[in-house]
């Protein structure tokens, strides 16, 4: 069932990225038929197949909205509404939501929350403002590649992960920033 719900969010995701106009169309995949009807600002998809059938509905467009599956709903969006409360780690200041693709993701369902930003700061002042901030994390990697830099820092809070990833191209001036919180499951 989960390669299905899978199947559901990228098909989702597609539908949303590509526009329909109020139509109904049906695919036939390995796994089955899947089947998006538009309905103005909602996209709903569809799947029935050999590991079961499902359905997600979307509401919104490329610039944020919801996602609701039988197993909850997901917001995203540059303005999704995730808080630094939410994620268990302060935003870097004056960092902007990133836009071109990057989302805030939202499931509390599933514990899950991340928000993407971009500062015009070094990659090294970020990391700063971080280990300030938790000077208890540990520092997973520090990665300088002939392509950019990327640098993690992970948090373990009880049963709670948060995740700090900073990465910057070599030809980029823009540094990006992604909070993950994420509950470790049972």
């Amino acid at each position: 069932m989960r390669l299905a719900v899978v199947i559901l969010v990228c098909s989702a995701m597609l539908a949303i990225l590509t526009g329909g106009c109020g139509k109904k169309a049906t695919y036939s995949t390995p796994k089955g038929e899947v089947t998006v009807t538009e309905k103005g600002d909602t996209t709903e998809v569809t799947f029935e197949g050999e590991e079961g059938e499902g359905k997600v509905e979307i509401k919104g467009d490329e610039a944020g909205g919801t996602i609701t599956t039988e197993e909850g709903t997901v917001e995203f969006g540059t303005e999704a509404g995730v808080t630094e409360e939410e994620v268990g780690v302060p935003f870097y200041p004056d960092a902007k939501p990133a836009q071109a693709g990057r989302f805030l993701v939202k499931d509390e369902k599933e514990g899950f929350v991340q928000a993407t930003f971009m500062t015009p700061d070094s990659i090294d002042k970020v990391k700063a403002f971080y280990q300030e901030k938790f000077p208890e994390s540990r520092a997973a990697m520090d990665i300088k590649s002939a392509d950019g830099r990327m640098v993690q820092m992970v948090l373990e809070e009880g049963d709670t992960q948060k995740t700090v990833m900073i990465s910057q191209g070599k030809d980029e001036d823009q540094t990006a920033i992604i909070l993950t919180r994420v509950k470790k499951s049972e």
